[in-house]
């Protein structure tokens, strides 16, 4: 957020507890888990706590994913154009570049998974995906340009 005026409301609600927490902690590891929750609290609340793939809402398997790594790009770290609600097996999917989200927000599947598509759990968790939209956000889509980074890493 260094040197953009901030225009949305949500991002200086944001900017204010970024401010409060740096006031209150020292850069440790109880500072980063607090940001982790709070980005992952805006990101579920995002999705309606609920995986964008696949509509899953058990709590215990969603997660906050982000799409830029939260260790390579400290500037976007609680940006919430930067985060997915995935499942846990989806989120891994997607860390490992074997699942990205294309510009038009589609879901697309590396052709890797084709070798075992006579798999009926890689069926149903990853080809019948491929092709179909992002379960919509309530408010912050992800960054276009978050996506085409993704997108560079992605192993068709």
């Amino acid at each position: 957020m260094s040197g953009k005026t901030i225009t949305n409301p949500s991002w200086v609600l944001i900017a204010v507890l970024q401010s409060i927490l740096k006031a209150s902690f020292s850069f440790s590891d109880r500072y980063l888990a607090v940001n982790q929750s709070l980005f992952r609290k805006i990101v579920l609340t995002n999705f309606n706590y609920k995986c964008c793939i696949t509509g899953i809402t058990q709590p215990e398997l969603i997660v906050a994913s982000h799409i830029l790594p939260w260790s390579k790009d400290k500037g976007n770290r609680l940006n919430p154009k930067n985060g997915l609600a995935l499942n846990t097996l989806h989120d891994k999917a997607f860390d490992c570049g074997l699942i990205t989200i294309t510009e038009d927000f589609k879901i697309k599947i590396s052709s890797s998974f084709m070798k075992s598509k006579d798999v009926a759990s890689i069926r149903h968790n990853f080809i019948d995906y491929d092709g179909m939209p992002l379960i919509e956000p309530q408010k912050f889509f992800p960054d276009v340009e978050f996506l085409k980074v993704h997108n560079g890493l992605f192993k068709p």
